[in-house]
């Protein structure tokens, strides 16, 4: 059996000379317990056999990767490139503030989830001037992107908390295919967004719109009876209240809880442990119940030794307090992608190419959400998607913020790729077992061939 090994091995290494077979395949063959009749075969046949078989194995088990190229990428540490966003420009609506290069971290905001350092775009709109709706787009253009690409930016909303919600609504958005002409306004129409073009969306910060999530063609809203929104089609199904945009962003306190504050001043410090001592055995009075437990008890005075010292930094405002409602992407990362190929036909009643769909991402939740996509086959207006992005906020009502220095959004961590997908898997195909069988057989009949 041994001498049959050897035999073969050295044939198989010898068929090399009149096809060129990998070396390392003829290694694992030489190593393999290869079965008695395996010495039979021999030359150009078994290595089609084996060959063809590992072609198939790869073609199937291993599909191949879409590769995508980067097309554009920008940190707005300076505001090169952009056009409406900046200053004296003649298009854009005067109440309103572009700022690049701006550090956010000043205000207490952690970096955003896709880059490496907290200096950003920090974007503000109607602060200033009560009466009038207020809006800006900041344009990047570039013939570049076209047919199969997407687009990918970090999106933080702040507003000044308010009881009664007064001057806190206001939008943030992306788009693409911005035409270019009008990069803002001022009480041009009411309660309507006027400098979007092209395909956009649009979500508030604080949940306090009847839609607070909002699909655009141009500066026309497109309602969820349209059948572009994945969330739904119901008048409703873009408000803040539906449960599946309640599950990606619930709602949470604007003070962060501080372990072993037990008189809620921000430190741990000797007056939370006469809190603890004064309210010891107590199922009444619980404000140094730090483990929950409805009594005042050892485990309590255990969490505040632990936390001694500890200060706790609230959202950007000191005196921030409330609750951020569910639904809503204020005060917190939100990554915002949007597929987009201008060459596809949608599901709809006509011929018109182009679609283009936004996600969601909390950083917070750790979950996304597809909000719906734009589909220039749906029946009504077509719209551009190529050759530009577009970073948009909008307020769309005559009040303004009780504290304008709260009030604004945050761009970070733009980049554009030529794929629609980032990985997108080409499409796997099962060889029929045919495949297999024609394979074998033309195989035999090389042998029997041989054998004549």
């Amino acid at each position: 059996m041994k001498a049959e090994h050897q035999a073969f091995a050295v044939d198989v290494v010898a068929t090399r000379t009149r096809e060129p077979i990998p070396l390392v395949l003829a290694q694992v063959v030489t190593l393999a317990n290869v079965p008695a009749w395996w010495s039979a075969l021999r030359g150009e046949a078994l290595w089609m056999l084996v060959l063809s078989m590992l072609a198939l194995w790869l073609g199937v088990v291993c599909p191949s990767r879409g590769v995508s190229q980067v097309l554009y990428v920008d940190d707005f540490s300076d505001g090169g490139g952009w056009s409406g966003g900046l200053s004296g420009d003649v298009l854009r609506d005067s109440d309103t503030t572009a700022q690049f290069g701006f550090d956010y971290s000043q205000l207490g905001i952690p970096p955003a989830p896709n880059g490496s350092d907290t200096v950003g775009l920090r974007v503000d709109v109607n602060n200033h001037l009560p009466g009038a709706e207020s809006e800006l787009a900041a344009v990047h253009f570039d013939p570049a992107f076209q047919g199969r690409y997407t687009v990918q930016v970090d999106v933080w909303m702040n507003y000044a908390w308010e009881p009664n919600g007064v001057g806190t609504t206001e939008f943030a958005g992306i788009g693409v295919g911005h035409h270019g002409f009008f990069f803002g306004s001022q009480n041009v129409v009411p309660n309507a967004i006027e400098a979007s073009s092209g395909a956009s969306l649009y979500f508030s910060g604080d949940g306090g719109a009847l839609r607070d999530f909002r699909l655009y063609k141009d500066n026309f809203e497109q309602l969820p009876s349209s059948g572009q929104y994945a969330i739904g089609t119901e008048d409703d199904a873009n408000d803040n209240g539906n449960p599946p945009l309640q599950d990606v962003f619930p709602g949470f306190s604007l003070t962060d809880e501080l372990e072993g504050d037990y008189n809620a001043n921000r430190h741990v410090d000797a007056a939370d442990y006469t809190v603890w001592k004064d309210t010891f055995g107590s199922s009444q009075q619980l404000s140094a119940d730090g483990n929950r437990n409805q009594l005042i008890d050892a485990a309590d005075y255990t969490i505040w030794k632990d936390n001694f010292g500890n200060t706790g930094e609230d959202l950007p405002g000191e005196d921030q307090e409330g609750q951020a409602p569910a639904g809503a992407v204020g005060f917190q990362w939100v990554t915002v992608t949007v597929d987009v190929d201008t060459n596809a036909v949608g599901a709809g009643v006509t011929p018109d190419m182009g679609l283009a769909t936004f996600s969601l991402r909390s950083e917070k939740s750790g979950k996304s959400l597809v909000i719906g996509t734009i589909d220039n086959s749906n029946g009504g207006e077509v719209v551009n998607m190529s050759g530009s992005v577009s970073l948009l906020m909008a307020d769309i009502f005559e009040s303004v913020s009780v504290r304008p220095e709260l009030s604004f959004s945050l761009f970070d961590n733009l980049m554009v790729t030529s794929d629609s997908q980032l990985s997108r898997p080409t499409a796997h195909v099962v060889p029929e077992p045919a495949a297999f069988a024609l394979m074998a057989g033309s195989v035999l009949l090389l042998f029997r061939r041989r054998g004549r």
